[in-house]
């Protein structure tokens, strides 16, 4: 009994050291590998704090946006209807004294506010491209210079302190005029979160550009910045610099952090920790996810010029039309098709006959020639 005992034993012994041992196939040995580890997953990492429930009071009264010259990126609040988020990118927002500390990982959103014109009884949606998302922020910031940027005169400077005359104290776009307030020396206009009905109903203006918005690139063209101001400095000017009571309420941001990790993306591909980091280091990923109620992973249509120019307002609004000749050209043409913008430029494309196919090459040709217009 004790001998089969044994036996039994010392046959489970060598089972066991049987299946430790690796199997040999062609000369490969098998091995059992560890899962990765995923650090940080970023898709939808801020949708908790992305348009929270609002309260009845919270509707009506709205917020104030200020004009401040300071803040070098607009900054919106939980007032604004969140339309998307930029995926894989996070800043730094610093106040404008570093030792008061920062607030770190914001998200950058596209974003529309509601405007209520007493005077007309008109609403208005304006939407705000490429700022940064503070959820608790009491007050929104107008970056003036990122909406000059877009075509849109920011004309900050009040009536009295106007030596000119010509100030409107208003936020012009092509489309139409918002008036501005006033509380002290600070500029704003007053908003509220769109209800549903007017996000269906209502056309947007686009106050700030869908382009990526650098502040901190060195070489940036300042020339282009418009801004309105006093050439006449006298003793009021004095007392509203040295106001002791007067608050600052800068922003400045930070360089973007990428937030997708070579860990996620290595998981998400199957590939190599080194491979999955060269990969975004050469590599542009930008894209905004959608924040629509009952859609997780709706995607804004992808930009395909973003490998190309593009024309910023007003010079991106340009007009075309069909010149057409009687008499064929020695290459067989018999028109061309014109395009120009206000400011004198213009440039004809030869065709040989007037279709959809010759229109679509021209205007192929215009954008890798020129660049990517914004209206037409």
């Amino acid at each position: 009994f004790f001998f089969c005992i044994l036996i039994m034993l010392l046959y489970m012994v060598l089972h066991y050291k049987k299946r430790k041992c690796p199997v040999k196939m062609h000369g490969l040995s098998t091995f059992k590998t560890t899962a990765r580890k995923i650090s940080q997953t970023c898709m939808g990492s801020h949708d908790k704090d992305i348009n929270p429930t609002l309260s009845t009071e919270e509707m009506r009264m709205g917020t104030r946006m200020g004009m401040d010259s300071h803040a070098d990126t607009t900054c919106l609040n939980k007032h604004a209807y969140i339309e998307s988020v930029l995926e894989g990118l996070t800043v730094d927002a610093i106040p404008f004294d570093a030792s008061i500390g920062k607030m770190s990982n914001l998200p950058i959103v596209h974003a529309i506010y509601a405007c209520d014109d007493p005077s007309s009884l008109t609403t208005s949606l304006l939407r705000f491209n490429d700022s940064i998302y503070i959820k608790e922020m009491k007050n929104a910031l107008l970056c003036p210079n990122q909406a000059r940027e877009h075509g849109i005169i920011v004309d900050d400077v009040p009536h009295h302190l106007d030596h000119t005359g010509r100030s409107t104290f208003s936020i012009v776009t092509p489309e139409q005029e918002f008036g501005l307030e006033q509380n002290g020396p600070t500029a704003f206009i007053q908003l509220r979160r769109p209800t549903d009905e007017e996000m269906n109903n209502l056309d947007v203006v686009d106050i700030t550009s869908e382009e990526e918005w650098k502040p901190c690139d060195e070489h940036q063209d300042q020339s282009k910045f418009s801004s309105l101001t006093s050439c006449v400095h006298n003793d009021l000017d004095d007392w509203l610099l040295s106001h002791h009571e007067r608050r600052l309420c800068s922003m400045c941001m930070s360089k973007p952090k990428n937030n997708l990790t070579p860990e996620y993306l290595a998981h998400l591909w199957k590939c190599g920790l080194e491979t999955a980091r060269k990969t975004i280091q050469a590599s542009t990923c930008k894209h905004y996810r959608r924040m629509v109620k009952g859609i997780t992973k709706r995607f804004r249509p992808a930009r395909n010029f973003m490998r190309y120019r593009q024309l910023r307002m007003p010079e991106g609004e340009f007009y075309s039309d069909t010149m057409t000749s009687k008499v064929k050209s020695i290459r067989g043409h018999t028109c061309a098709q014109i395009h120009g913008n206000k400011f004198g430029y213009i440039r004809a494309y030869p065709m040989e006959s007037h279709d959809q196919t010759n229109l679509g090459e021209s205007l192929t040709m215009i954008i890798q020639d020129v660049g990517v217009m914004q209206k037409l």
